[in-house]
């Protein structure tokens, strides 16, 4: 029992009388602070709240309790077993699916001497069409594949932190959403102790989102594993006449001119046998040997002469399947239901309370058994259902100086004041950060290997990206369908959320207030439940997890897509293409972000405890 008596007026003090919150039995000692000279002593109440804490009627699970509407007692327990369902489907079918398309078509035509020459020699027409139109699935992953491949860590740095979020990935996305459903289960039918019951409410509420886990790391795959190329005939044409040199090396490394001429002929020119052919390679391989050996000027004249039209796109994308859709609206259900069944425990311990402390319909206890000890007595719930009682009592002739009175006044305005500018200052930066963090920059894609780097360096492609939360919501949404659930998921948990959430912070700490209220006068219930509420889309930590496991998973998954040991020799990066994903420095954004709406959210959890 703690027993609080507020500043008073000039004879009447205001007492709160609490049962405690830590064993849920109640006690039977009264704690007390008093303001003024005089202690009061009241044992006879130390035997309500223990005897409202331990009534019959806060005994029944909420399954059963009248406050639960028949409609959700039926609905609820199949809305579970559906959930597992769809967390079910979701581990063993296929979630997302690497995919290559190319739509491609230029024209060249041979228009110069120098260029009609050139092909005539190598037995290719003086007008070219090329088309190639191709959609192709590299690679289908399931759930189960993503640990194998982070377990196996091949093409990883070491096999400890990889082995870490293998299984880091199995008890979060495998075996927790289950067992969060059974408890969630269990509570409903057999939780009877009201605070009890409210912890396991507020620990499923707090790591039911980490079943995310696998849904974050598939939408970071979809949004930065999209690399596209747009091709244009008169580009490429202009790049390599720009890099010759390059190009010639680069061919000449790839293959030498007798695979080139043998493959333009259609015969082998290592030893030709017809005369025809002896001449006919003779030429081929000249022409090919001089432009090794002189790219510029017996390469020019001829690039120069073709003209070149058409284009098209080279895209290599993640594009997500039926296996993460169901588990994404599996978790977003399961998170759900955990709302709601918190929302009628608090109804049910609202009702308990309102008709075993204070009689149904009266609201206020009976009195007339205390009237020696308080005039007047009225009830209200903290935020764990404790009870606490409100009585305005006599506080007798405070004999203190007005000297030591002001003094005292004095110190708790101090008191007061220092903590409304640290709570004040503290969710001003909160918003401040996690503003920073969702727009700015924070990510970057980046894409080494041969490929990739002969691109970059002959038509300029440019395939780093950075990123933003923003950002990188948007790309999740640009093909449309069912990528809209995946945007959305991403953006309420990562943008939305806490954006929410730190300027609920921000408001409650930085609205007017009387002169000389307390912070804990200005945080109610109803607050308390919107931070709390929102607090359930607030998702930071565990996408730092995802971040860290496509980090770990994206180059070994890339670097086998094209696999060539002549890349080697084109580039110093032994790898045709890899794509790598890291956080910048900017995420330090994030990071104090985060921090920071921990702490203001429990310094509103504590003030509407205290009050």
């Amino acid at each position: 029992m703690n027993l609080e008596i507020a500043p008073p007026p000039e004879s009447n003090c205001q007492i709160y009388v609490g049962s405690g919150a830590e064993g849920g039995d109640g006690c039977d000692e009264v704690g007390q602070y008093i303001h003024g000279p005089h202690s009061l002593i009241l044992p006879e109440l130390s035997g309500v709240s223990s005897a409202l804490m331990s009534s019959p009627g806060q005994t029944k699970p909420l399954a059963f309790a009248t406050t639960t509407p028949l409609l959700i007692k039926l609905v609820l327990p199949i809305l579970i077993l559906s959930t597992h369902g769809l967390f079910l489907y979701g581990q063993i079918k296929p979630m997302w699916r690497l995919t290559q398309r190319v739509h491609v078509d230029v024209w060249a035509n041979a228009t110069s001497t120098e260029a009609r020459v050139a092909v005539d020699t190598l037995k290719i027409p003086h007008e070219n069409e090329y088309n190639l139109h191709q959609v192709k699935n590299i690679r289908t992953f399931t759930y189960a594949y993503a640990i194998q491949e982070l377990w196996k860590a091949k093409h990883m740095p070491g096999k400890l932190l990889p082995r870490i979020a293998a299984v880091l990935l199995g008890i979060f996305s495998g075996l927790w959403p289950h067992l969060k459903l059974v408890l969630l289960m269990l509570t409903w039918f057999l939780a009877k102790q009201p605070i009890r019951r409210k912890r396991i409410l507020n620990a499923l509420s707090v790591l039911g989102k980490w079943s995310l886990v696998d849904v974050l790391v598939v939408c970071v795959m979809v949004g930065v594993l999209n690399l596209q190329w747009e091709i244009r005939a008169e580009t490429i044409q202009q790049g390599v006449l720009d890099n010759l040199p390059i190009v010639a090396q680069g061919i000449s490394t790839l293959y030498n001119s007798q695979d080139i001429c043998s493959q333009a002929l259609h015969y082998s020119c290592q030893n030709p046998s017809k005369l025809k052919h002896k001449i006919q390679c003779h030429a081929c391989l000249t022409t090919v040997e001089t432009f090794f050996k002189y790219p510029l000027s017996s390469g020019k004249p001829i690039l120069k002469g073709f003209s070149t039209s058409g284009g098209g796109e080279a895209e290599l994308f993640v594009a997500g399947l039926n296996g993460i859709y169901s588990f994404c609206g599996a978790v977003i259900l399961s998170i759900l239901l955990s709302l709601v069944v918190d929302w009628y425990d608090h109804r049910a311990r609202d009702h308990e309370f309102n008709n075993t402390a204070f009689g149904p319909g009266r609201g206020r206890l009976n009195t007339e058994e205390h009237d020696s000890i308080a005039p007047e007595v009225s009830g209200t719930l903290s935020q764990d259902h404790e009870l606490l009682l409100s009585l305005t009592v006599p506080c007798g002739v405070d004999h203190r100086s007005d000297a030591d009175r002001e003094l005292d006044r004095q110190i708790l305005e101090s008191s007061r004041s220092r903590s409304r500018w640290i709570s004040t200052t503290a969710s001003t930066l909160t918003a401040f950060f996690i503003l920073a963090a969702v727009t700015s920059t924070t990510m970057q894609r980046m894409v080494n290997g041969a490929l990739p780097s002969l691109l970059h360096d002959i038509l300029g492609v440019e395939w780093t990206r950075s990123y933003s939360f923003l950002q990188l919501a948007k790309t999740l949404g640009a093909a449309g369908g069912w990528d809209w659930l995946l945007m959305g998921t991403f953006a309420l948990f990562i943008v939305v959320g806490p954006l929410i959430r730190s300027l609920l912070c921000f408001m409650v700490f930085n609205k007017k207030h009387e002169e000389g209220s307390s912070i804990r006068r200005r945080v109610g219930r109803k607050t308390l439940a919107a931070v709390e509420f929102i607090g359930a889309f607030c998702a930071w930590e565990v996408f730092v997890v995802a971040v860290l496991m496509v980090d770990l998973l994206m180059p070994a998954i890339t670097s086998t897509i094209i696999l060539d040991q002549r890349c080697s020799e084109l580039t110093n990066d032994s790898t045709c293409l890899e794509v790598k994903f890291e956080m910048l420095y900017t995420f330090g954004w994030v990071v104090m972000g985060g921090v920071f709406l921990v702490l203001v959210s429990q310094r509103i959890r504590l003030a509407h405890s205290v009050h």
